[in-house]
């Protein structure tokens, strides 16, 4: 019996045959792509990795560093490796 309900062109994953196992394949790569472009979306969005350090928050830094160094809060030691770790 050619073409039966047990063989031939409809048989397959809900009686699609091969219409139901590309559609299935293009369901998968579908999902594959809207997986990864909420990823590199996250990801340039910073709420992946590392976020950037913008020059206006270490210049900031760098002023409330000499503030408190200056009402004499940190002493010299202390205020020179702020300094260099803040770069």
């Amino acid at each position: 019996m050619m073409g039966g309900m047990h063989g031939g062109l409809y048989s397959g994953i809900g009686g699609l045959g091969w219409i139901g196992g590309l559609l299935g394949f293009l369901f998968f790569v579908g999902l594959v792509i809207v997986f990864v472009g909420v990823a590199v979306w996250l990801w340039r969005r910073g709420s992946l990795g590392h976020k950037p350090v913008s020059t206006a928050n270490v210049s900031l830094a760098h002023t409330m560093l000499d503030e408190r160094y200056a009402r004499g809060e940190l002493s010299r030691e202390e205020y020179l490796q702020m300094r260099e770790d803040l770069g």
